[in-house]
């Protein structure tokens, strides 16, 4: 069995195993390929969760809530000229494919680009962009070239 399967807490492993106390550059990337996948699979599903939406508890798919979400940015943003969005930390992509598709609706010559730290992510991003018919580009961005400050 592995990791991931007896839901065992991946930064926690990585802590214990490296024997540290805080999180490193290896347990962030090594949760982020473990749960690469899941915000697209979340997206399709029509699980529900209890949300508060105009004053009413509602049970909301991740997908209703990333339409709610998106289409009120969109429309904040609307009035602004601009040709491109990027999305710094895009994971798999879905916050970034909900905004431009409502974007679209007022540009439609708008790009999107995104980048991540996690290739694997970054990879299902570009799936599932195709899978929602909207060209974006993506890139990645390695993590240990970045120095953190505490």
């Amino acid at each position: 069995m592995t990791i991931q399967q007896n839901n065992i807490n991946i930064m926690k492993y990585v802590r214990k195993n490296n024997k540290i106390n805080e999180n490193d550059s290896d347990a962030i990337l090594v949760s982020y390929d473990l749960q690469a996948g899941t915000y697209r699979s979340s997206y399709y599903s029509s699980h529900t969760v209890s949300s508060f939406y105009k004053n009413a508890k509602v049970e909301l798919t991740d997908k209703d809530f990333y339409n709610i979400k998106y289409e009120y940015v969109s429309n904040l943003l609307k009035d602004f000229q601009f040709n491109s969005i990027l999305e710094a930390g895009t994971g798999e992509a879905t916050s970034l494919v909900t905004l431009f598709k409502f974007l679209k609706k007022y540009n439609n010559e708008i790009k999107g680009y995104g980048f991540d730290i996690s290739l694997s992510r970054i990879k299902v991003a570009k799936e599932f962009c195709l899978e929602q018919s909207i060209s974006s580009s993506f890139f990645f961005c390695r993590y240990e070239s970045y120095t953190t400050i505490r």
